[in-house]
């Protein structure tokens, strides 16, 4: 794979890992907020609606942790990448890259995965805050839910470079080629 093209890819798996840091500082907001609707919701009586806020805090903390998985599985596709050397024969390309293109596509499924937790998370805000104020709360989900489509489109970019140059490999070699 040209050292161009390993650039791309690392520079792509590192965006990634950033906006999904940037997600979980979203996340660690909209939890932040929900507890203290949940707190304010208690504090007057409003028992139905604390403890929905704290299914809300539940669901975030599950994503939160899928998301830090899913920071894993980046990171090493990356440090697999970055460690490749920059001469590689194809054989060595297959070995190198096919498990950190596994590795981006597994992250894109749990990034897709994650989107539709949001949904569920925005579903919850709905029903618990129904007649109150829950725009905050929705636009720093929406915002969530955008930064995590941008990052699902950089996994898919990332996981299309790595198939190419895999494909590549495989079909140096063969006659004709």
């Amino acid at each position: 794979m040209p050292s161009t093209e390993t650039d791309t890819v690392i520079n792509e798996l590192r965006s990634i890992a950033t906006g999904l840091d940037r997600a979980q500082t979203l996340f660690a907001a909209v939890d932040h907020e929900s507890e203290n609707v949940a707190n304010r919701a208690m504090a007057v009586g409003f028992n139905a609606i604390a403890a929905g806020m704290n299914q809300v805090r539940e669901a975030i903390k599950e994503v939160r942790t899928q998301l830090s998985r899913i920071n894993d599985t980046i990171n090493q596709a990356s440090t697999s990448v970055a460690a490749a050397p920059r001469e590689m024969s194809p054989q060595q390309v297959i070995s190198v890259l096919s498990p950190a293109t596994d590795s981006v596509n597994d992250a894109q499924n749990g990034i897709v995965a994650a989107l539709g937790r949001v949904d569920e998370i925005q579903n919850l805000v709905r029903r618990f805050l129904d007649g109150g104020n829950l725009g905050p709360m929705l636009t720093m989900l929406n915002n969530i839910q955008q930064v995590l489509a941008g990052e699902r489109k950089r996994a898919q970019d990332a996981r299309q470079h790595l198939s190419a140059a895999v494909n590549e490999a495989r079909q140096l070699g063969e006659s004709g080629n």
